[in-house]
């Protein structure tokens, strides 16, 4: 079985100045629904599932949870999951989150910091069954928490494939850690209550570092007199959400307020608005006094 020591490799060294947080700005909203980093005490607890060789390889250990200080970083511990077992044949490791109760999101974020290793970069290259330097990001939507060890099956007929997440960086040595940060975009379906992420590891020297959900919305704002309630994105990243205005206190509509919610969180398109009522005077755009 593989050393998963070697393959997390000594994050405090190089974590400094390269783990970010997307810093959103004043005309966004994030919606975190899970984010690794957080955890700081007990497990992640996410479910694991070796599906079986044939024949059966008893090296292969599957998923591993590896708490792992980032003395450089912060003084409280990561939670990392690690799969690291190319000397073994025919891999198929599952790992799955809990349920992801989406509220009224009609797409998601999933960003992912992980560190992969060089094929032909291993300690012992002679004992290579199967190398990858990728892995496969699925998901799964349900109305309600159903999974379990067995259900839904652990195969690509259950879950929906997200992407093949390839390693742009990849690690020469158990010492030489380079983290990659990829994002990805998850339409939701109409009405669903939650989801669950999975991530197959079919032969690479993988360590998930940090896993954050979430959704974007535009925030309440208030333009041309008119208030705007914030708004959850919409379901493509092509997608622009109307929003109907309401006039503040003491204004009167003019044209119907009207304002967009583009895909990145940001209001555009404004269209409308009120005015302040007779003997009321304007501040700012935004209220009448």
């Amino acid at each position: 079985m593989a050393d998963y020591k070697s393959c997390v490799g000594y994050f405090s060294v190089v974590l400094i100045g390269i783990l970010s947080f997307n810093v959103v700005g004043i005309f966004t909203k994030e919606n975190v629904l899970l984010d690794t980093s957080k955890v700081i005490s007990g497990d992640l607890n996410w479910t694991k599932k070796i599906v079986p060789a044939d024949p059966p390889d008893q090296l292969n250990g599957g998923w591993n949870e590896v708490t792992t200080y980032l003395i450089n970083l912060r003084l409280d511990p990561y939670k990392i999951h690690t799969s690291c077992h190319v000397d073994s044949k025919n891999v198929n490791n599952w790992l799955r989150t809990p349920f992801i109760d989406v509220g009224n999101a009609n797409s998601l974020f999933i960003d992912m910091t992980f560190t992969m290793r060089r094929c032909v970069k291993h300690t012992d290259p002679e004992k290579i069954q199967s190398c990858r330097e990728t892995f496969n990001l699925y998901s799964y939507q349900a109305d309600r928490d159903i999974a379990n060890n067995e259900m839904p099956t652990w195969d690509d007929a259950s879950y929906s494939l997200v992407d093949i997440i390839p390693a742009h960086l990849l690690a020469e040595s158990a010492n030489d850690v380079r983290l990659n940060n990829v994002t990805k975009f998850v339409p939701l379906r109409k009405g669903v209550r939650g989801i669950y992420f999975a991530f197959q590891d079919t032969g690479a020297c993988v360590s998930l570092v940090v896993v954050k959900v979430y959704f974007k919305l535009c925030p309440n704002i208030t333009r041309s007199f008119a208030f705007f309630s914030e708004t959850p994105t919409g379901e493509l990243q092509t997608s622009s959400v109307p929003k109907d205005g309401v006039c503040v206190a003491h204004s009167m509509r003019v044209q119907s307020p009207l304002y967009y919610c583009m895909s990145d969180g940001t209001w555009d398109i404004p269209q409308g608005g009120c005015q302040c009522d007779p003997g009321y005077e304007g501040v700012n755009d935004q209220q009448c006094v």
